[in-house]
């Protein structure tokens, strides 16, 4: 860790904003009339994930607030064993409700039921079951969706919804009773997961994609345990690896790119001088010249063609209110790039709930690349050129 990342993390702000130009993958989203299963498997193996009647891939996530690495999962079936232990709770959960599999058929009693799940659950999920899936009147499913039903005494206690592939299955939504208090101890989100998985083991599929875990958020930690022989896709060469050669420090994408950024943070102050214990009356502040700023991914439901997650603000007298320098490092092409963008405040535009009128949301467009270098010396020596503001 750079020795001034403590100090500054202290004045990391949010930034809303919009890209005009999509610069990379860290986000992406596509719409689709059809998909084969084969197309699934292609997808699914690339890191892409299905949403509505979409697809999509991303990086990371904003949750709460804070940004994190999404890190994509999956599960090779002929890898896949079952302890003694586990098998023996699998068969005592299933015991417990009468289980069954079948195409995936929406119902009121479903959307009942995730309308009482949705009360519960803490997060911020769909505001109905038709809109995860992006069930619509005039619509059809594109994909070939069955579902894991459990019921009790009749009544259904939970279901969870999957699609098939020609090799693969993936996990999409598990929604159950998670309201009355009989059920917890039952932990019904993790055993449908492996009652998905044993319907992939006897229908002779390859691979089980559970979607992504968040390195730091626990609400995800439940995914990497479902077994010993799990993969994750590593960001930066796209290799599907197993999770015993994970670590924050390399595969942690958020991690990777602050530590990248605090360390321009560091030549910088270096190279001024700054004082980065104290700020005299008077004096240009360290805080005023550079500020990490980070994007609410929140802004992806109006324009899912999103940006670099975090960038480095630079006043400098060439600025104004509509344009900037900013500093941005590019983990595809491994290069710190200093970008002259246009600011445009649309927050009027905007439905933002929960934000103040006052409160801006850029749209960025950037207007030209000033340098783009592997070095962040370089990027230095290049900012020395400009003049700062007072």
């Amino acid at each position: 860790m750079w020795r001034r990342k403590k100090l500054i993390s202290n004045t990391i702000s949010i930034q809303y904003f919009l890209s005009l130009k999509v610069m990379n993958s860290y986000f992406k989203r596509t719409s689709l009339a059809k998909i084969s299963p084969h197309e699934l498997d292609n997808a699914l193996e690339k890191g892409w994930y299905r949403a509505g009647q979409t697809i999509f891939t991303c990086s990371f996530v904003m949750i709460e607030g804070s940004i994190y690495s999404a890190i994509w999962l999956r599960q090779e079936i002929s890898k896949l064993k079952f302890s003694k232990r586990r098998r023996k709770r699998l068969k005592e959960f299933k015991n417990e409700f009468e289980v069954s599999y079948q195409p995936f058929e929406m119902t009121e009693e479903k959307i009942e039921l995730y309308k009482l799940y949705r009360k519960h659950f803490k997060g911020d999920p769909s505001f109905s079951i038709q809109s995860n899936l992006g069930y619509y009147p005039q619509g059809e499913n594109i994909f070939n969706s069955y579902e894991v039903s459990l019921r009790k005494n009749g009544e259904l206690i939970g279901y969870t919804v999957f699609d098939l592939g020609e090799e693969s299955i993936t996990s999409i939504i598990s929604v159950y009773n998670n309201f009355d208090p009989q059920y917890e101890p039952l932990s019904i989100g993790i055993n449908t997961m492996y009652l998905e998985m044993e319907f992939a083991q006897e229908n002779k599929f390859k691979y089980y994609y559970p979607g992504y875990f968040v390195p730091g958020n626990e609400r995800f930690d439940y995914k990497i345990k479902i077994s010993k022989s799990l993969e994750f896709l590593d960001y930066f060469n796209q290799k599907w690896l197993f999770m015993d050669n994970y670590s924050t420090e390399k595969n942690d994408f958020i991690e990777v790119l602050s530590d990248k950024l605090f360390y321009l943070l560091d030549l910088m102050f270096d190279a001024y001088g700054f004082d980065t214990d104290c700020c005299e009356e008077g004096y240009v502040c360290q805080y005023n010249l550079f500020e990490l700023s980070t994007l609410n991914l929140e802004m992806g439901k109006i324009n899912p063609n999103l940006w670099h997650p975090q960038y480095l603000n630079c006043y400098l007298w060439k600025n104004n209110d509509e344009t900037k320098h900013i500093v941005v490092y590019n983990l595809n092409n491994k290069k710190y790039e200093l970008l002259l963008c246009e600011f445009d405040n649309i927050r009027s535009k905007v439905n933002a709930p929960g934000l103040p009128e006052n409160y801006p949301i850029y749209m960025i467009t950037i207007r030209e690349t000033i340098l783009a270098s592997e070095k962040a010396e370089e990027i230095v020596e290049k900012i020395k050129e400009f003049e700062f503001m007072s």
